[in-house]
């Protein structure tokens, strides 16, 4: 029996192309790309490239500095919309579950360039809202309690909640877990402490009148309340008649601004107890997991429109020499291809698979009609994009698995796996 063969490459639970030699960077800016990458900043307000970066930076930077986890800190999922045209039901559903996914994915991100790790609180702010918007407390307790639940279930290590209550203890301590029935006793006395706290230098109506950003913030409230209380029993008269179009825009108008001087005392709280914060498998050990890379999603969300109507009219050239199973021939393939049965844009490639990184034979490609540094830069964004977790189902194989994949939209790779016996069966059907 002939030994195992050396491994070509480490075992690890990180997700990196083997192919790409990173630069050399500061960890924490890395870390600033990566969380950058996860961001939505296509309003023409947003200011993360001009203030926000630089601020998240120095941030990052003193986790870094101390080796210490980050601490990332997200307030959000207070619960479902009010307005049953929206939604249908009030408990978590698979809209939580991609956004919990994407989140635990963020962190796990972080994980790959930066030992200590992440660790984000989620700091729902239910109670801050639900009063204003007629959401009952029982309401956002079983949101909230099914939140916490589907966490677990999905194992997504890196994400713990906080409540509201637990913001107005002094110091970095939380609060012991309450149950649906704690929650919704203590509600009233979280929520006239929460009223309580005094916002000193906050004025809404100068803000309103001199800060674009947050007249921005109001109108965004008014037009989301006209659609999440539309038919509530607060739009409505006395009698059960429907108000006028101008009793129904002060009553909006005044729970926007309620809204507002919340969202600020709230603010205030997290800051004050995450001052350093950034406020915004069995048997997987040994490796071998499965990468399923949906390149549709790649192309929409990871390459800007500029760059991919450019790819559109290229084709690149792969060749690896010939071997046992394959090779000998070099190939030119379009880089984007057009899905048959979806209509979707799809991205045909092969990273770079140099000697150093294979005992077996190596595989080059090349970008046709580029000079060799434009090549260069644009194999290296594709193939680091193949990695990125936004678009990336990582698959751990246990016996009896079977899986069904689209092989045109989808691309897959394995990831390196200690000396074992395996078998997997893979049958192409059309």
């Amino acid at each position: 029996m002939k030994p195992l063969a050396r491994a070509a490459a480490v075992v690890s639970d990180k997700l990196y192309p083997p192919s790409v030699i990173v630069a050399p960077k500061s960890v924490a800016a890395a870390i600033v790309d990566l969380i950058g990458s996860y961001l939505l900043t296509s309003s023409p307000d947003d200011k993360f490239a001009s203030v926000g970066r630089a601020r998240l930076l120095a941030t990052v930077d003193a986790f870094v500095r101390e080796a210490s986890r980050i601490a990332l800190v997200l307030p959000a999922f207070p619960f479902k919309s009010p307005s049953n045209k929206k939604v249908l039901g009030t408990l978590p559903d698979m809209a939580e579950e991609i956004v919990l996914r994407r989140l635990e994915d963020l962190c796990r991100a972080i994980d790959d360039v930066y030992e200590p790790g992440c660790l984000l609180h989620i700091v729902s702010d239910g109670i801050v809202y639900g009063e204003l918007l007629g959401v009952p407390d029982s309401t956002v307790a079983a949101y909230n309690e099914e939140l916490r639940r589907l966490t677990d279930v999905l194992k997504l290590t890196h994400i713990d909640f906080v409540r509201v209550a637990d913001l107005l203890i002094h110091g970095p301590q939380l609060g012991p877990p309450l149950s649906p029935e704690d929650y919704i006793a203590s509600a009233p006395t979280t929520r006239a402490q929460f009223l309580a706290v005094a916002l000193e230098h906050y004025d809404l109506k100068f803000l309103l009148a001199n800060d674009v950003g947050a007249l921005r913030t109001y109108r965004g409230y008014l037009r989301f309340l006209e659609l999440d209380l539309d038919g509530n029993a607060r739009l409505q008269g006395p009698d059960g008649r429907k108000r006028s179009n101008s009793e129904r825009g002060k009553i909006l108008s005044g729970i926007a601004k309620e809204m507002m001087i919340n969202g600020a005392r709230f603010s205030w709280l997290v800051q004050q107890k995450f001052p350093d914060a950034c406020i915004q498998a069995p048997g997987g050990a040994d490796g071998g997991r499965t990468l399923f890379t949906n390149t549709h999603m790649l192309l929409q969300q990871g390459v800007n429109p500029t760059l991919l109507e450019k790819m559109k009219l290229l084709d690149w050239s792969v060749f690896t020499p010939q071997n046992k199973n394959f090779g000998g021939e070099p190939l030119k393939i379009p880089l984007v291809h057009r899905h048959e049965a979806t209509g979707h844009d799809v991205l045909r490639w092969h990273e770079d698979w140099p000697q150093r990184i294979t005992t077996f034979k190596p595989t080059s490609v090349r970008i046709n009609g580029v000079d060799a540094a434009e090549s260069d830069r644009v194999s290296e964004l594709l193939t680091k994009l193949l990695y990125d977790r936004r678009f990336v189902y990582e698959h751990m194989w246990t016996t009896g698995d079977y899986l069904i994949a689209d092989n045109i939209e989808l691309m897959h790779t394995r990831t390196a796996f200690s000396p074992c016996t395996r078998e997997l069966w893979r049958i192409h059907a059309n």
